[in-house]
């Protein structure tokens, strides 16, 4: 079958990145997304599972590589003030980049063995439709474009994590790169799944619908597993790198009761990152400077909607660049267990000797009575 990308899609600015990365298959990668069959062809004659192993392992440290450099680009970029203050602060700390070192690598594990599981599920589907192919070949020939898939993706994920806010003029600043991130992975997948086709196709030689169901029961199968598995767990992966990278803890019960995304993302120059009233009659809060200068908080007024309390800090308190701290106000003891209490804020603070007024405090804090007595 012809390959229908040929001349496509960039090839020369494809061909211009794979030149500067400093492994030789990375070639290899770039020919099986635009030349698949022919690529295939070639490479079939060859096919090892060890030589597939050693794609998706130098893949992923090649994806972590390059997202380490853009995020610390990303870091000298708004320390420098090129661009506007990021959503989620983001500062160098040593010991997260060992943190993330043996995430990293056991990510790679966990890669390695979901290559091949879902290999071995796709090749047992493939069989049972009428496929004829080894096991070797289909796993090595879905390799070499799952290694390309990952280096794309990967840098794509870093991409939305490490983006200085906001690059473009919107009311939602992180809008145009999300958008953008998601359009671009949503589009890896639809594709890399039809280059999936094409494997089944052309190792098992069978085509039409048996290929087409080999190639999208697996996927579709990890995808339902996912869900029903990691859905329901306490901290998402936009938690933990928060917690590695922009030493920030994950976030609580509390925190994820906070108005999203005013509080945690909108609000200059100082976030309110947890809000916890005691039933013993305190209210914890943890406000963050999210600029890079030092910022000090004079005033912290917080009026529950309802009356219930209203809470004045008032003791000035220094705040460097993305120093997050707590403070703790008496208010009347009796909050009930579990519910949330929403309350306005008064923020004053001093920055460069001048007296400031946070301003469009119009979103409503949200605090959560905690359970513990």
């Amino acid at each position: 079958m012809p390959d229908e990308t040929k001349g496509l899609f960039l090839e020369d600015i494809a061909d211009l990145i794979v030149s500067w990365i400093p492994y030789s298959r990375a070639k290899v990668w770039k020919n099986a997304f635009y030349h698949p069959h022919e690529t295939f062809v070639a490479e079939a004659k060859t096919a090892t599972l060890m030589q597939g192993i050693k794609d998706i392992t130098v893949a992923l440290i090649l994806s972590q590589i390059i997202g380490f450099v853009v995020y610390l680009i990303s870091l000298l970029i708004s320390y420098l003030g090129i661009m506007n203050s990021p959503s989620r602060t983001a500062y160098f700390e040593p010991t997260a980049f060992i943190v993330a070192a043996v995430f990293g690598a056991l990510i790679t594990i966990i890669f390695l063995v979901a290559w091949l599981v879902f290999s071995a599920v796709n090749f047992a589907i493939a069989k049972i439709a009428g496929g004829s192919g080894s096991f070797e070949t289909h796993a090595y020939l879905y390799s070499i474009i799952q290694a390309g898939v990952m280096l794309i993706a990967g840098l794509t994920l870093w991409i939305n994590i490490a983006t200085p806010s906001p690059l473009l003029v919107s009311p939602l600043p992180l809008f145009p790169i999300l958008a953008l991130c998601g359009i671009l992975l949503a589009a890896i997948v639809v594709y890399s799944t039809y280059l999936n086709y094409r494997v089944v196709e052309y190792v098992h030689n069978i085509a039409g619908f048996k290929a087409l169901m080999a190639s999208l029961i697996p996927p579709i199968s990890f995808f339902v597993l996912a869900v029903v598995f990691f859905a329901p767990t306490p901290y998402t992966t936009v938690q933990f790198y928060e917690l590695i990278y922009f030493n920030r803890e994950p976030i609580s019960f509390g925190e994820a009761l906070q108005s999203d995304p005013y509080w945690r993302g909108e609000a200059r120059p100082f976030a309110v990152i947890e809000c916890i009233i005691e039933p013993n009659g305190k209210l914890n809060v943890i406000p963050q400077n999210v600029e890079f200068e030092e910022r000090i908080l004079t005033l912290f007024v917080a009026k529950e909607n309802t009356g219930m309390f209203t809470a004045t800090f008032d003791k000035k308190t220094a705040f460097s660049g993305g120093e997050k701290k707590m403070i703790s106000m008496s208010i009347p003891s009796g909050c009930t267990a579990g519910k949330t209490y929403e309350a306005n804020l008064d923020i004053s603070y001093e920055a460069d000797g001048i007296a400031k007024k946070q301003e469009n405090n119009k979103e409503p804090l949200k605090c959560q009575c905690s359970e513990n007595p």
